[in-house]
């Protein structure tokens, strides 16, 4: 755990950022995940990012909706194999109902 506290500390955030990942989205990563407060991207610039504005994400709601439907859409958790279909089902039920209602109680709360 120290080693990967160290690394993190040690490597510039631009060698953290995979490098299969657009341009527009690396940059905007980058942007986001610098250590010094002062070298990061203001939150009201960034929502203007062209990155962004191509989801269609113009505040935090759009951005929670966006990030929903991609999880839906591009995630499909398997069951563990001690859980029946019915109580699989069910999980994957409450699970979807509650992501953006948490997110939102967070937001609320901060």
């Amino acid at each position: 755990m120290v080693e990967l506290l160290l690394t993190l500390e040690e490597t510039p955030v631009e060698q953290l950022v995979p490098r299969h990942l657009s341009d527009g989205l690396r940059e905007l990563l980058c942007g986001c995940l610098q250590q010094e407060p002062e070298r990061r991207i203001p939150a009201h610039i960034l929502i203007g990012s062209p990155w962004f504005e191509n989801f269609g994400i113009e505040d935090i709601e759009s951005a929670v909706q966006v990030m929903h439907n991609y999880v839906n859409a591009s995630y499909e958790p398997q069951p563990p194999e001690n859980l029946s279909s019915s109580a699989w089902q069910k999980h994957l039920r409450m699970r979807s109902s509650a992501v953006i209602p948490r997110f939102e109680r967070r937001r609320v709360e901060s």
